[in-house]
């Protein structure tokens, strides 16, 4: 006959260790904080997304500021911009064609238009200057993405120590990039940045004179601010 009192105290420590046991154990505490873990990572996941295979998008890895978007350039490059901005449908433009713009001084009557003309079998020509220059006005502020130089079809080995400045104002202007050289003749040069560059000025400067700066033609490669 079955003793009905083993029995009972069998079911009370079965009952007790189900009670007791730590994987049914579930405090407020615990709950919290998993439902804080989950929202973590969501939120990590929100922050950080995983949008493409990063062998076909520059983008992925390479991160903004807070408020910055990156987009990816044509030349595979990358830019950080303003995510309020509304980045242009269209290719970036060349802004700086047909723009105002001026030299240090003029030989022989090649004005610093002919860096702006559209033509690369014109070019304007300083005398030498200690640190001759020449400047275009975008006529507005404009994010740019890069400035690229076409140097002179003849004696190109006298563009070197360049300084490329920008700027809102041609007396307060940041260094863009800087070319030590010297170039060659028909040389195309590339200048880029890694985030947006706001301004309305830029600026050529060769710093180690006295020198004579004339290039072919001058790209500034950018689209309006917000």
């Amino acid at each position: 006959m079955y003793d009905d009192s083993k029995l009972r105290n069998e079911i009370v420590q079965i009952v007790y260790a189900l009670i007791h046991s730590p994987a049914t154990v579930t405090s407020p505490d615990s709950v919290n904080e998993r439902q804080q873990s989950n929202t973590d990572i969501t939120q990590s996941s929100n922050m950080l997304p995983i949008t493409s295979d990063p062998l076909f998008d520059p983008c992925v890895g390479n991160q903004c500021d807070v408020g910055e978007v990156c987009e990816s350039l044509k030349n595979e490059k990358v830019v950080c911009i303003l995510d309020k901005c509304n980045t242009p449908t269209e290719a970036f433009q060349n802004m700086a064609l047909g723009k105002m713009c001026g030299q240090s001084s003029t030989y022989n009557n090649e004005h610093a238009e002919y860096a702006v003309d559209g033509l690369t079998n014109t070019a304007p020509h300083t005398q030498q200057d200690q640190s001759p220059y020449w400047w275009v006005d975008l006529g507005n502020i404009y994010n740019i993405i890069r400035i690229e130089v076409i140097n002179r079809w003849s004696s190109g080995y006298r563009l070197h120590d360049l300084d490329i400045t920008f700027g809102t104002k041609l007396d307060d202007m940041s260094m863009f990039s800087h070319y030590t050289g010297p170039a060659v003749d028909n040389e195309h040069l590339v200048f880029h940045r890694s985030r947006y560059t706001e301004g309305r000025y830029v600026k050529l400067t060769i710093t180690q004179g006295p020198g004579i700066l004339h290039v072919s033609e001058v790209f500034v490669i950018a689209y309006p601010v917000c």
